[in-house]
Order: structure tokens, then sequence, then C-alpha cells
């Protein structure tokens, strides 16, 4: 496999390179070094190409020399949600925030394509861009909607997470190196669901809660809270509890692989594993995607987590 880096002058091929991406709203990076006098600057747009096609592009954030050898950081685009602004929006779409978070910073978007889900209004006070599509990501959550920001090229894009599964396959015995499982409620799981609704009028609270008995002997109370909007239904409140419910209260199951390399598995997308001998066989989204290229390999390492079987 032909890998190369293209900077804004000219083309090479790296020493050694490590291309780390995570799902959860963060910017990807790419780290690599060069023995060479390859002129560099912080700021400059830089491409990592795989055969030919472009599978990350960025700007350089960070650069160290000792003698000729050289080692460079670069950043996604991404990197530039990453920043605090204070905001207030409307009630509207996540399709319209998107484009707007996006435009106000020169960003340049590619296809945003989601379900319809209407946000609420919102006040953000010194907030990361990040933050504030986290909330409205997981409000769309609620309604069935599982959106995954990626960059694609020079463009960042927006899609559902089942829009992203790709045609790859890890296989016991074929392409996996390593493996290895993982069982927790560490992270993401909630046994009992608090929503709390205030009344600004009288500064009355109301407390809307479930919980399952079962887990909550097994595991304790583990409890997720949130706030609803005054404006919120009963109907609307019942509604968001009974899919929080759903979605959280379960152990997180995940797997880390190491297979050999293939720069199409970006973080967010999913793939189909199958290993049957662990009695393992779904489609798991990639949480987290380490690319590794040295002198005559090419791994990567994937921690995934299972949503289909």
């Amino acid at each position: 496999m032909l890998i190369t880096i293209q900077t804004e002058k000219e083309s090479f091929v790296p020493t050694a390179l490590t291309f780390t991406e995570k799902e959860s709203l963060s910017a990807g990076y790419l780290e690599f070094s060069v023995l060479s006098d390859i002129s560099f600057s912080l700021g400059e747009g830089i491409s990592l190409l795989s055969e030919g096609e472009t599978v990350f592009y960025g700007r350089i954030f960070q650069i160290q020399r000792e003698g000729k050898c050289q080692w460079v950081l670069a950043y996604d685009l991404r990197r530039y949600l990453l920043y605090r602004d204070t905001k207030v929006f409307p009630a509207g779409s996540l399709y319209d925030r998107i484009r707007l978070l996006l435009g106000e910073r020169n960003l340049p978007a590619g296809e945003i394509s989601l379900k319809n889900v209407t946000l609420p209004s919102a006040v953000y006070d010194q907030k990361t861009i990040f933050s504030m599509l986290s909330d409205g990501f997981q409000t769309a959550n609620r309604f069935g909607s599982y959106p995954v920001l990626y960059t694609q090229g020079e463009k960042i894009q927006c899609k559902e997470r089942d829009a992203l599964l790709l045609p790859f396959f890890a296989v016991r015995g074929e392409n996996i190196l390593r493996c290895k499982t993982e069982e927790e409620i560490l992270s993401d799981t909630f046994n009992r669901i608090q929503l709390v609704q205030k009344q600004r009028a009288t500064g009355k609270r109301s407390y809307f809660v479930l919980e399952d008995p079962k887990t909550v002997e097994q595991w304790g109370i583990l409890q997720y809270s949130e706030n609803v909007l005054q404006s919120a239904t009963k109907a609307q409140i019942y509604d968001s509890l009974q899919s929080l419910f759903s979605e959280k209260n379960r152990p997180v199951t995940g797997i880390s692989l190491t297979v050999i390399g293939d720069f199409s598995c970006r973080a967010g997308m999913s793939i189909h594993v199958d290993m049957q001998d662990e009695k393992i066989n779904g489609i798991y989204q990639i949480k987290e995607v380490i690319h590794t290229v040295t002198e005559g390999s090419d791994t990567m390492t994937l921690k995934g987590e299972r949503w289909s079987v």
C-alpha cells in the first residue's frame, strides 16, 4: 500500500505515522516523522493519501525538530470546533444548527443527511462548539436519530450511523491479529432516569423518574438526571423517559481489535465482526481507531461498541 503525505508544496513518504480518531465529538489527528529538510509551517494544510486517495486533511499545529529528523502533529478541521463561544439558538432543526456553526467558522460542509429532528431553544455561555453539538446529538438520540460527525477529505460531514456501515469484515483467522472483549457499566449505563422540570414563575420543580428494580439490586443505583424544558408536556417527558431508559439500562459491550490496516475504517463508522469461536458476530460502531504505519507494517487498533446483530 502506497502511503504519502502532501503538503502545500510537495509530497513525500513519511518514516512512520499514526492517525487517530475517536467517535465522540473530537478532532482526529495525524502524527508523523520524516528524515529530511522539508520545510513545514504552522497552520499549513496537509493531506494523508493512501493509494492516491485522501484519508485525512488537516492543519499543522505542532512541529518538533532535531537535526534532520522532524515530528509533525496535524489536526483535522474539527479541531476548530473545540474553541469556546457564547450562543443563543432559537428552536430549529439539528441540520440548520450544524450548518450555522460550521458556516460561522468558515469550515467547509459536505453532505449533512439526518433524520428530521427539531431541537429546543438553547443558550450557551462560554461553551465549546463541540459541547453545543453534543447536546443536539443527545436530543436526536431520543428520537431514534444517531448522528455521526466526521471528515471526508477537506469537508466536515454528518450522517446517520446506519448510513455509515462499511463493507468491511473483521474475521478471526483472516485479518484479525488480536482481540479483546469488554463489558462494563462505567461510562454510559444508567438504571434510574430522572428528568426535572422547573417552573420559573413559582420555582417549583417536578420530578419524573423511571428505574429498573432488578438492575438496581444487581448494580446499585446508577442515576442519569437532566432538566427538561418548562414548555414540555407530560407526554413528551414520559416519551423521553422511556427512550432514555431503553437506551441506557444495559451494560456496554465492546471489543478491541488489532487488524490489518484499512484506511476506510474511520471513527463513527460501523463494521462487521465475525469471530465464531468467541460467539461474536454482529455490527460494531468504531468508537476509536488508531492507524499505525511503519516500514513494512500497516495495522489498526479498533475499539468498537455493538449496536446490531
